[in-house]
């Protein structure tokens, strides 16, 4: 079995003030993303994720077996939920 890759992900909000200014529905779709991203963390498949102090820029970095796991994917499309 070939070992684990690595991946960085960047997720930027929409705007630069998202963090204060989310709306009850940005509220609902961020905690579902972090509950997530919880459970990945729990899984050992992100070994580290944080946002900045002004919530600038979150950033993830996670293990997948192949670049077909989906996982990234996943991630992506919950991020991509809210920047519509």
């Amino acid at each position: 079995m070939p070992p684990p890759l690595s991946f960085l992900s960047t997720l930027r909000p929409n705007r630069p003030d998202f963090l204060a200014t989310m709306t009850p529905e940005e509220k609902a779709v961020m905690g579902q993303h972090q509950a997530y991203i919880r459970q990945l963390f729990d899984q050992g498949k992100i070994v580290l994720g944080g946002v900045a102090t002004n919530g600038a820029i979150g950033v993830i970095v996670g293990r997948v077996d192949s670049a077909e796991a989906g996982m990234v994917k996943q991630i992506f499309m919950l991020n991509r939920s809210y920047e519509e």
